[in-house]
């Protein structure tokens, strides 16, 4: 059974018992596609068993070597496994979440199961049971998501459930295309994964306080690209305005992640250069304003735009003489440029339509 982007492995329990304390059967698989072995590679698939009526077949369809495994009660009802692209890790926070998770977590369908990453892409990871870096500081996040653990590999769920091998469901998923949301538990098993307290659902009035969230480590050195040089101009501005003013984060520091989060759900408004640090707009406050600047070059990129009914842009930099990597540059904003990203989130606070100060496309 197929559905887009998830290759399914269904193995379902049989009827039900008419005695009292009957035998487990056997559990029947219902369906193998050389699909199974093009996702999960060769290797992978051939590693994973699945019993039925009188024997048992690999993922890649081949018999069994040894006896029949049989099924026990402490073992997963589901096992997820999931291909390890550069979008599990390497690729940034937004493809992480957005469509590595989502696909393993929409595959469970929030059943108890575990997660192990196959046919990781490039060479393997020297420790076989440490995950990608970025996918390694969200460990507690995918760990509330999978209560049957989380596994860099085959090679380390076999280390630590030894006689896990035989499972009743096993969903074979590779990330999906962009998807716009995240399923709606995230946000709760965030706040919980990472000890942040929720916010409260109280409506926002009038914003009092900002956060930038800006692209920089912890020494205040910019990134490579899609960074503004001059971000205190932009945050004079807002101060000029009245408000509170804070930014976050280096997303390379032990605690940043959490640090994200909290920060994120307490603003009023959140502001930022298009990027993967705008993920963490899943623990945005209820009715939270979001400002977000684009380069011309990045037209059409409007990912954050789900995540708040409160949604502004504008582009920054000059229009003119861009070239391909133009979207990836360092950005100077002008200070007539910062007061209207401060107008910006104004207007959409208060329910402006239309809301001049904001770019609905770059302008020419």
């Amino acid at each position: 059974m197929a559905r887009p982007h998830v290759l399914w492995v269904l193995v379902a329990a049989t009827a039900r018992a008419k005695r009292r304390n009957p035998p487990q059967k056997p559990l029947v698989a219902r369906t193998y596609t050389t699909a199974t072995v093009d996702a999960l590679g060769a290797e992978a698939a051939a590693d994973v068993r699945v019993a039925f009526d009188g024997g048992c077949r690999t993922l890649a369809g081949d018999e069994c070597a040894g006896p029949t495994p049989r099924t026990n009660g402490t073992e997963p009802v589901t096992l997820v496994l999931i291909k390890a692209t550069r979008d599990c890790g390497a690729n940034g926070l937004w493809h992480l979440l957005n469509r590595c998770v989502t696909a393993a977590a929409r595959a469970a369908a929030q059943r108890r199961a575990a997660l192990a990453f196959v046919a990781h892409d490039g060479e393997p990871p020297e420790d076989p049971c440490r995950l990608a870096p970025l996918a390694e500081r969200w460990r507690p996040f995918l760990e509330a998501l999978f209560a049957d653990g989380v596994y860099a590999s085959l090679a380390c769920y076999r280390r630590a459930r030894p006689s896990a091998r035989t499972y009743r469901e096993v969903a074979v998923v590779a990330a999906t295309p962009a998807s716009q949301t995240v399923p709606e538990n995230f946000r709760d098993v965030g706040f919980a994964a990472f000890g942040v307290p929720p916010p409260s659902d109280d409506a926002v009035g009038a914003p009092r306080t900002v956060l930038h969230l800006r692209r920089e480590d912890r020494e205040g050195t910019l990134r490579a690209h899609r960074t503004l040089r001059n971000a205190s101009v932009l945050e004079a501005a807002f101060r000029r305005a009245g408000f509170r003013v804070d930014h976050c984060c280096d997303f390379r520091a032990p605690d940043a992640t959490r640090s994200a989060i909290q920060k994120v759900s307490r603003a009023d408004v959140v502001v930022g250069m298009h990027g993967a640090a705008l993920a963490h707009l899943t623990w945005h406050k209820p009715g939270a304003v979001v400002v977000e600047l684009f380069s011309h070059k990045m037209a059409g990129l409007w990912f954050y735009r789900s995540h708040t009914r409160r949604y502004g842009s504008v582009f920054v930099g000059p229009a003119k003489g861009r070239d391909a990597a133009y979207w990836r540059r360092r950005l100077d904003m002008d200070a007539a440029t910062a007061d209207r990203v401060v107008r910006c989130a104004r207007e959409t606070a208060a329910g402006a339509d239309p809301k001049p100060a904001c770019d609905a496309k770059p302008p020419k």
